[in-house]
């Protein structure tokens, strides 16, 4: 998470009208991402890998990038 915060700060610079969700694995990971939050973001626990998961988690989110970080692969994240 702390390896990926120079990157968020550089899009919440370039795009300061957008949300950014930030999806982590574990408890460590969650906490640290909230710690680097700002005001309007949202942090949450990756969706499980699941076809109608995915299509549900973005579906209410809408997001208009997706950034993969630290080797995480989500066969079915990626493919929707």
């Amino acid at each position: 998470m702390a390896a990926i915060r120079p990157f968020g700060e550089a899009l919440r610079s370039r795009f300061p009208q957008r949300k950014i969700i930030v999806s982590t694995v574990t408890k460590t990971g969650n906490e640290l991402a909230k710690k680097f939050a700002s005001a309007g973001d949202i942090v949450l626990y990756v969706p499980l890998d699941l076809s109608f998961v995915i299509r549900a988690a973005l579906g209410r989110f809408k997001p208009a990038a997706l950034v993969i970080a630290e080797t995480e692969i989500w066969p079915n994240l990626i493919t929707r």
